[in-house]
């Protein structure tokens, strides 16, 4: 998979579109969405249906997502130490994973956390 970023207007706020390697016709695209760091302001955080943002912990992500049910994935992290996901839309079972410095080094935890969207989407077709 690879996966193509733009910005949205203001740096907090990336659109997302991941590609599977496809046939000589080129790669297929598997997901589109936006992807919001924060803080960011109103009505951002809102739209997204992948937010980012500092925090440590599975209860870090709870809330967030808690305050945010639009998005699919959350994700919360400490810097370059640790990244709690929060897979799944608030008011569901979530999928819960805790990335390590290891994931860190091959590439940022937001790229991490737009991975796990997309995964989400084609689990569910």
């Amino acid at each position: 998979m690879s996966a193509t970023e733009r910005r949205a207007p203001g740096p907090w706020a990336r659109y997302v579109r991941v590609l599977a390697p496809g046939p000589a016709a080129g790669p297929a695209v598997v997901d589109e969405h936006l992807r919001v760091e924060l803080p960011a302001p109103r009505p951002w955080p809102a739209l997204a249906d992948v937010l980012v943002a500092p925090g440590a912990g599975h209860d870090a992500a709870d809330a967030l997502a808690v305050g945010h049910p639009g998005a699919a994935v959350v994700a919360v992290h400490t810097g370059a130490g640790r990244c709690w996901l929060r897979v799944g839309p608030y008011g569901h079972v979530p999928i819960r994973l805790t990335l390590t410095e290891r994931h860190a080094a091959r590439c940022p935890w937001p790229v991490w956390a737009s991975l796990a969207h997309a995964r989400l989407v084609t689990d569910a077709r």
